[in-house]
């Protein structure tokens, strides 16, 4: 469609990035109206006409986007993953209940925002990308600072951009840390910022990963790497990075920041290049990179049993889940990391980097997949033997609202001492968790 026929509608969620791809459509004389996510967005959209809808409100979004004659819109924002028993629908959500049950299902960002794209295209608008209609807020081919990576650093980004292409098939977040060829940490649901402050977290408590490169707080060293995962939905989901990636990179004691060209944003450009200056971080966009012929993950286990010791029996889906957990484990055991994941309805919500099983336990418990209340126990913690497991993982994982635990050892390797299993069968009947375990095919740990 031409431009000049084109109505430009924007969803916005948190953040800067709905406001200036607002500014960037008006610029080119093309109409713009913005629909701000009450409780979400944050930004100041005047002098653009705007209304504010609660999420809930499906029908009122619709007919407000029809009345300006939209044809376009962009989804685009922070989100935060709602509590079911806060939304409060309206007749349009009721309607739509067929479809919005579909996404809610969905559960994953990959699956869930391909539905959100069909139910909106469904209703006659078509879903286009923020490359779409504001291009000069994409990153280019090269430095967006000063300072620029070295040959290290090269290296710690060329294993990050491998490890994000290989756990994509299990749609497990778009950035990962990593120091010294080492994984640092891994995101899930919580997003970015979250996974920086975790980093930083880690080095002030002098914490580290087996060589004492993670814990230095002496000098900047490590790199943030994003990329979209494989087959990402970009039209909704594109990476992006702004000023406030490049602070708490800077506070995680990082050297830089590296993403993909034409396919990650910029926001607030020039604040993020100052800050990056000044912080003396650098920020490279980077050609599309040829996947390593041999990556160093192991390949996906081609079967995985999974065995109740007590506890109830698992459900289709808690049994799926936990498959998909052990799948996790088993593509980042080569790289000594990957020793606990959390999996809720099939999909990743959080992975163990250099924190230990116990504290990943901990930190989901204020993490919530698409659609999840907390009224209701769901989800798997997977984790390896050895990894903290034991009446402490039991603990943890009620605490963190799951369902069940399984305890996973590699193929040829003894499970958990007798003793200790029957200790943990005691803390799941007890708080009403089952306890399963599975064998596993994985190398042994590469280090870098």
């Amino acid at each position: 469609m031409p431009s000049s026929a084109r109505r430009i509608g924007i969803l916005a969620g948190g953040g800067s990035i709905p406001r200036e791809i607002a500014d960037s459509v008006a610029a080119r004389g093309e109409a713009v109206f913005v629909v701000a996510l009450a409780g979400e967005a944050d930004a100041t959209f005047a002098p653009h006409p705007t209304a504010e809808v609660n999420l809930g409100k499906i029908g009122r979004m619709l007919s407000l986007f029809r009345s300006r004659g939209t044809t376009d819109i962009v989804i685009v924002g922070r989100v935060t993953r709602p509590d079911l028993a806060k939304v409060r629908p309206d007749l349009g959500l009721i309607t739509a209940l067929p479809s919005i049950w579909r996404i809610l299902r969905a559960g994953g960002d990959d699956a869930v925002l391909r539905e959100v794209i069909r139910f909106f295209e469904s209703k006659g608008l078509r879903v286009v990308g923020p490359s779409d209609v504001a291009p000069e807020l994409i990153v280019g081919l090269g430095g967006l600072g000063t300072l620029r990576p070295d040959p290290s650093d090269a290296a710690d980004i060329a294993l990050g951009l491998d490890i994000v292409a290989q756990l994509g098939a299990l749609d497990i977040g778009q950035g990962v840390v990593v120091s010294g060829g080492q994984i640092a940490a891994i995101e899930g649901v919580e997003g970015t910022d979250r996974m920086l402050q975790r980093v930083a977290a880690l080095r002030r408590a002098d914490t580290n990963n087996r060589d004492g490169s993670l814990g230095s707080t002496k000098g900047h060293r490590g790199v943030l790497i994003k990329r979209p995962k494989p087959g990402q939905e970009l039209r909704i989901d594109l990476p992006a990075i702004g000023p406030d990636t490049v602070t708490a990179a800077a506070a995680a004691g990082l050297k830089g920041i590296a993403v993909l060209e034409g396919r990650t944003i910029a926001a607030q450009r020039a604040e993020l290049v100052r800050r990056a200056d000044e912080l003396r971080l650098f920020v490279e966009g980077l050609p599309e990179p040829v996947q390593s012929a041999t990556l160093r993950g192991a390949p996906m286990p081609p079967g995985v049993a999974v065995s109740l010791v007590c506890g109830k029996k698992l459900s289709q889906e808690a049994e799926a889940s936990a498959i998909k957990g052990v799948r996790v484990v088993a593509a980042l055991a080569p790289f000594g990391v990957g020793r606990a994941a959390v999996v809720v309805r099939r999909h990743v919500l959080a992975v163990e980097a250099a924190e230990g099983s116990l504290a990943l336990l901990d930190r989901v418990v204020a993490l919530r997949q698409w659609g999840e209340s907390k009224r209701k126990r769901r989800g798997v913690a997977v984790m390896r033997t050895g990894a903290g497991t034991g009446v402490g993982a039991i603990e943890a994982a009620a605490r963190a609202g799951l369902e069940g635990v399984v305890f996973v050892a590699p193929a040829g390797h003894s499970m958990e001492p007798a003793a200790t299993l029957s200790d943990a069968c005691g803390a799941a009947s007890r708080l009403g968790l089952f306890l399963a375990t599975a064998a596993l095919e994985v190398r042994e740990p590469h280090h870098a």
